[in-house]
């Protein structure tokens, strides 16, 4: 993650938070919550600092699921800054996503990381998100077939998509808490638990007859 990014606005912070940004601000009028302030003098928050403060606040069971909730802040901040960027202009997949289609893929993968969010809160319930993420892979499939996206290149988004998981979990180490290599072994396959449960959905529908 850069510099830049690992910074949010004082409405993204309550937003991490779940409290109103009112309560953010006396946070850090009173010095309880780091801040800094741009030439403009809005308030900026480190990320870092967000995740800490929330742990120190929060009981045992909250804190798997404020790790998880940073982690996908992360994410959709790196698929945003790609895309800003234009450095997804050159892959081929990319080039045949008209906007109709690239926005339905946004809805998709934000549905996707709730549901990822809530599996790394409480890894133990299973059975009722791997059937929905089974869901949004047939839906990802039908959407893909319907712009005539071949499976190879639904596969190539699935997998950049991955990526951008796995480099937040490797980005966020610090503040998920990652310091065995148990930690991350554990950690990398609860996010390869759901992902590739999409992944089999998707190329199953296909095989199905929705295209390929």
């Amino acid at each position: 993650m850069s510099e830049q990014s690992d910074w949010v606005s004082l409405g993204e912070a309550a937003d991490m938070l779940g409290v109103h940004p009112t309560t953010v601000r006396h946070w850090a009028d009173s010095g309880d919550l780091p801040s800094q302030r741009t030439p403009g003098g809005h308030r900026r928050f480190r990320r870092r600092d967000l995740m800490q403060f929330a742990t120190m606040q929060q009981t045992p069971s909250e804190v798997g699921s404020n790790e998880a909730q940073l982690m996908l802040q992360s994410a959709l901040g790196r698929a945003r800054l790609e895309v800003s960027d234009g450095q997804l202009e050159g892959l081929t997949w990319y080039g045949q996503f008209n906007e109709e289609t690239r926005q339905a893929h946004r809805v998709l993968g934000r549905r996707l990381l709730e549901v990822l969010t809530a599996y790394l809160a409480n890894p133990v319930n299973q059975t009722e998100l791997r059937a929905e993420v089974r869901g949004l892979g047939v839906e990802y499939a039908h959407l893909s077939v319907e712009h005539n996206i071949g499976l190879t290149d639904s596969v190539r988004a699935f997998l950049f998509f991955r990526d951008l998981l796995t480099e937040s979990v490797i980005q966020l180490a610090g503040v998920l808490s990652l310091q065995s290599p148990r930690d991350w072994s554990d950690r990398l396959r609860q996010v390869n638990v759901i992902t590739d449960e999409l992944l089999l959905s998707l190329i199953e529908e296909y095989q199905r007859g929705s295209g390929a």
